[in-house]
C-alpha cells in the first residue's frame, strides 16, 4: 500500500464571497418563469446535484485529513482496507472544479473515478478535447484507463462488476465493445427495443443536452471542468482513471422513456408540487436567465454573458447546498419517478457497483454530480462500506 509522504499543508482562506443574489424583490413573477424554464432544462439535462455526506463513528488509520477532505460535499468510506473519497459537484461550478483537484492532490489516490463513459470522452465535444489533449504537468507514466463492466445477476435484479477493460494510454478514448459477461450474468438494463422512433427521440434528448452545455460554455462557463481537473491531477501522480458511468446512449434512451411516462405539462405547470417547493425556497433566477439557459430566442436577448454568468453562478451556488438539493430531488422523485429513476437512481447503483468491485485499487477519489452522492452512499453502505467520522473541526 502506498504511504503518504510527510508534508506540510498550507491552507489559503479566500475572502471572496459567492455571487450576490441581488434584489430579492425581483423574484416574483420573473422568478416563477425563470424557475420553470430552468426546470425544463433540468428535465433533460439532469443538472441538479446533491451533497449528502454521512459519517459514522469508525476510524480509518490511513484516511488523510485536509480542508478539501473535510468539505461538506465530501464523504469518506472504508471497507476491507480500501478507502473512497466521494465528492459531489455542480457541473458548472468553478469551486467544485478547484475542490476536485485539491482532493486528488491531498489524498494521492490509486484511482480517480469520474462520472463519464467511453463514448462521452471519445467524441469531438469540448469536454472530450480537454480530457484527451491535456498536456499540463509532468507524468511519471501514462495512467491506465479502466472501464468497469457491470452486469445484472440472473434472478436477483442486482448488479455486479464482472470485469473491467483497461488500457495504458495518454488518451481517455477506450473501446468498450468487448463482451466479458459470464454465463450467469447479462448486461445491466439493456433495452432490446430497436424502435426507430425511440432512437430518434433519444437523439433529440441528447442534442438538447449538448445544446444546453454549448450555451453554457459559450457564455464562459467550464461545464464538466471538475472531471478535467481531477483527471489532470490523477495523471500527474500516475493514478488509474476510471470511466465509471453507464453508457450514455442507454441513459438517453431510458430518459426518453421516462419523459414519455411523465406528465410534463403538469410537472412544469406554475402550480405543480415541485414549482411550489422551488417558490417556497425563493431561489433567485429571473425569466431572462431561465430563457437563455433553455435556448429561448424571444426572451433574454438583452442579458449579457457576464450578467448571465453572475446570476446563474449565484443560483447554482445557492442551489447546491445539501438542504436545498435534497428537497428538490425528493420532490422530483415524487412527481416524476420514471424520470428520476432514469436520470439518477439507476446510475447511482451502476456507479456504486463499479466503485465497490474495484478491489485492486485501495484508494479512490470519486468525482460525481452532486445528485448522485446520496444514492451512491446508500448503495455502498448496503455493500458493507462504513462511513468515517474525521476530525475536521479546525477546517470548518
Amino acid at each position: 500500500m502506498r504511504q503518504h509522504p510527510p508534508r506540510k499543508i498550507t491552507v489559503r482562506m479566500s475572502t471572496k464571497k459567492d455571487g450576490d443574489h441581488g434584489n430579492d424583490k425581483d423574484v416574483g413573477v420573473k422568478g416563477l418563469i425563470g424557475r420553470r424554464r430552468w426546470l425544463g432544462s433540468l428535465t433533460t439535462a439532469a443538472t441538479v446535484t446533491i451533497a449528502l455526506p454521512s459519517f459514522a463513528s469508525n476510524d480509518i488509520p490511513f484516511a488523510f485529513t485536509s480542508k478539501a477532505v473535510c468539505d461538506p460535499t465530501v464523504s469518506v468510506w472504508k471497507k476491507n482496507g480500501r478507502i473512497i473519497y466521494l465528492l459531489g459537484t455542480a457541473h458548472i461550478s468553478s469551486s467544485s472544479a478547484a475542490l476536485a483537484g485539491q482532493l486528488v492532490r491531498d489524498t494521492l489516490p490509486k484511482g480517480v473515478f469520474v462520472e463519464l463513459d467511453p463514448k462521452r470522452v471519445s467524441g469531438s465535444g469540448i469536454l472530450s478535447q480537454k480530457l484527451n489533449n491535456e498536456s499540463g504537468g509532468s507524468f511519471t507514466r501514462e495512467s491506465k484507463v479502466i472501464v468497469p463492466k457491470i452486469s445484472a445477476v440472473e434472478g436477483d435484479g442486482g448488479l455486479v462488476l464482472v470485469s473491467s477493460s483497461s488500457s495504458s494510454s495518454s488518451s481517455l478514448s477506450l473501446s468498450s465493445s468487448e463482451d466479458n459477461s459470464s454465463p450467469t450474468t447479462k448486461p445491466a438494463k439493456q433495452n432490446k427495443d430497436d424502435n426507430p422512433i425511440m432512437k430518434v427521440a433519444a437523439a433529440a434528448v441528447g442534442n438538447s443536452i449538448k445544446g444546453l452545455y454549448k450555451r453554457l460554455d459559450s457564455a464562459g462557463f467550464e461545464s464538466g471542468e471538475e472531471f478535467v481537473t481531477a483527471v489532470k491531477e490523477g495523471r500527474k501522480i500516475s493514478a488509474d482513471i476510471i470511466l465509471g458511468d453507464r453508457d450514455v446512449e442507454l441513459t438517453l434512451r431510458r430518459v426518453t422513456e421516462g419523459l414519455v411516462k411523465t406528465d410534463l405539462k403538469a410537472f412544469l405547470s406554475s402550480d405543480s408540487e415541485l414549482e411550489r417547493t422551488l417558490e417556497g425556497m425563493a431561489l433567485p433566477m429571473n425569466s431572462e436567465v431561465g430563457a437563455k439557459l433553455s435556448g429561448s430566442s424571444d426572451v433574454g436577448k438583452d442579458l449579457t454573458d457576464e450578467q448571465f454568468r453572475e446570476e446563474l453562478t449565484s443560483f447554482v451556488e445557492t442551489m447546491k447546498t445539501k438542504d436545498n438539493v435534497r428537497t428538490v430531488m425528493g420532490q422530483l422523485k415524487r412527481v416524476a419517478p420514471f424520470l428520476y429513476e432514469a436520470l439518477v437512481s439507476e446510475r447511482d447503483t451502476y456507479m456504486a457497483t463499479g466503485l465497490n468491485g474495484l478491489n485492486e485499487l485501495e484508494s479512490i477519489v470519486a468525482v460525481v454530480g452532486i445528485a448522485h452522492a446520496d444514492g451512491i452512499e446508500n448503495s455502498l453502505q448496503m455493500n458493507g462500506w462504513e462511513a468515517n467520522n474525521l476530525s475536521c473541526g479546525k477546517y470548518r
